[in-house]
């Protein structure tokens, strides 16, 4: 009887351990597409920094390249 119980237990801790992992993933179109806009928010950063002048024409061009 101990041991059904102690089999019961480490199933049910398990299964609470392993339940995050097991749920629906958000597809990677949708992980890439929020990088995406990360990615277009610093370039127009870049831009509104060295349109105002506070940004050397260089380094826009080096932190774009980057």
């Amino acid at each position: 009887m101990l041991e059904f119980l102690l089999a019961l237990l480490t199933t049910a801790t398990v299964a609470a351990l392993l339940w995050p992992l097991l749920r629906m993933r958000l597809p990677a179109r949708d992980r890439l597409s929020g990088e995406l806009a990360i990615y277009r928010d610093q370039l127009a950063e870049l831009e509104r920094e060295r349109a105002a002048g506070t940004l050397k024409p260089a380094d826009a061009a080096a932190g774009r390249t980057e």
